[in-house]
């Protein structure tokens, strides 16, 4: 009885899946597009306030950017395709990397981000892209 509509939603989201793993790729082949012309922007003669505009399109792409990505790795992790790399890293760079993507936005709300990075090692083992992505 249960046997036919398990193997619908099954269906349903299989099909949901692949419609967004699609829609990830077709909007991230654009959108690098847009990363590359805002980087040669950046290196024209711009004034202060053009400066600041190109920062504040850099950040808004790349949080585009990860969204996609965020996007493409749950789409994999549904069909069981995850893969994890396990590569040399220093979590202190990656707890860095991710705390100054978020302070800008954090400051603008009035808030400070203070870390204390002393006690953590300097080299792992593991997926930096993963631990960034929970961070």
């Amino acid at each position: 009885e249960l046997v036919e509509p398990k193997r619908q939603a099954d269906s349903a989201n299989m099909a949901k899946s692949e419609f967004l793993a699609v829609m990830a790729h077709e909007i991230r082949t654009p959108l690098h597009q847009v990363v590359g012309f805002i980087d040669l922007l950046g290196h024209t003669l711009l004034d202060k306030e053009q400066t600041d505009y190109i920062k504040l399109l850099q950040n808004s792409s790349s949080a585009m950017m990860t969204v996609i990505n965020d996007l493409l790795d749950y789409t994999k992790l549904e069909a069981g395709k995850m893969t994890l790399e396990s590569i040399p890293f220093d979590p202190r760079a990656v707890v860095e990397g991710a705390l100054a993507a978020i302070t800008p936005n954090a400051e603008k709300k009035g808030l400070r981000i203070e870390n204390n990075l002393e006690n953590m090692p300097e080299d792992l083992i593991g997926d930096p892209n993963r631990v960034r992505q929970i961070l």
